[in-house]
């Protein structure tokens, strides 16, 4: 029974430090100013939740959901940060554009899009300025072809499937 409850103290106690070195940060990450920021926003989430009594997994899960969402804030204004650089990398490129990072190498590769290897030629590094990438994009505009009007639709049914026309289907109607 003893060891049994040291095993869950054990437990607990590990998940709480796993928790405290997923929250900890230190100023060799972040400025002086940003971890005063973090502090005074730790400190005014657990004011509002002493005041709430919570369990302690549901403390837990709270630990872990506001470092999920830390991180997800710091990945998003790295984003940004990254967004306003002159050169962008294949994987940021294709974050701008929404293109896949492959389609953005065959561009490269076939001379659409000019860009610059700053790795080796077994390993390239590539780097695509962003008004090249803009100007590229700008290339790739077109709308979809127009849809031709009713009649001239029919006529080309007629004419590529004769028969079809004849048919009680929504298709042709």
């Amino acid at each position: 029974m003893l060891s049994r409850h040291l095993l869950r103290e054990k437990k607990r106690n590990d998940a709480f430090g796993h928790i405290n070195r997923l929250t900890r940060t230190g100023t060799e990450h972040y400025g002086d100013a940003e971890e005063r920021r973090r502090k005074r926003l730790r400190r005014e989430a657990e004011r509002g939740l002493l005041r709430m009594k919570l369990s302690p997994e549901f403390q837990v899960f709270l630990d872990r959901l506001e470092q999920r969402i830390v991180n997800r804030l710091d990945r998003i204004e790295t984003a940004l940060t990254l967004s306003a650089a002159e050169y962008v990398s294949i994987k940021m490129a294709s974050i701008l554009t929404g293109l896949s990072p492959s389609h953005l190498r065959r561009a490269i590769k076939s001379g659409e899009l000019p860009a610059s290897n700053c790795g080796t030629s077994y390993h390239p590094l590539w780097r695509i300025a962003r008004t090249d990438l803009i100007a590229w994009m700008a290339t790739k505009k077109g709308g979809t072809p127009k849809v031709p009007p009713r009649s001239e639709i029919e006529e080309l049914i007629q004419r590529h499937l004769p028969g079809l026309l004849g048919r009680k289907d929504s298709a042709t109607r």
